[in-house]
């Protein structure tokens, strides 16, 4: 289980085994993440979205293999948040408001720079794969009749 903390002074991600059996150890440092929501786990890499400096929310990507900073996935000036990876790990759904609201997009993983894809149309939050990853879910704006 990961987890954001700022115990003993060192604000992190932390994990730990589900059942409590083991103590928390820090994963990596949150540095310029004053705070740190996770949103997925692979055997690789730790994404999640948390507020920095200038902007509300950024994602961001701890290496497993090479843990110890909390890097930013994207950098952008806009706000990205809700990460969810495709079940093959090939890529990231995320909504994001860069073109003035909220809108779910999908770029290929780990090489964001590589391709992005505008999903939904009509605003978009909280995208979520099926399960043979062909489809990806969202919730659109509240609509009120």
């Amino acid at each position: 289980m990961f987890f954001y903390s700022s115990r003993l002074g060192r604000r992190g991600v932390y994990k730990t085994a589900a059942d409590g059996t083991a103590n928390a150890e820090l994963v990596a440092e949150a540095n310029a993440f004053r705070l740190v929501f996770v949103n997925a786990v692979t055997d690789e890499v730790v994404l999640f979205r948390g507020p920095v400096p200038g902007r509300q929310n950024d994602l961001g990507v701890i290496a497993l293999s090479n843990a110890a900073v909390a890097e930013p996935l994207l950098g952008s000036e806009a706000s990205e948040r809700n990460a969810a990876l495709s079940p093959d790990g090939r890529w990231i759904a995320y909504d994001s408001d860069v073109s003035g609201r909220y809108e779910v997009w999908v770029r290929p993983f780990p090489s964001v720079s590589a391709g992005l894809h505008q999903v939904s149309t009509s605003g978009g939050t909280t995208p979520a794969w099926s399960p043979d990853g062909s489809e990806v879910y969202y919730r659109e704006p509240r609509v009120i009749w």
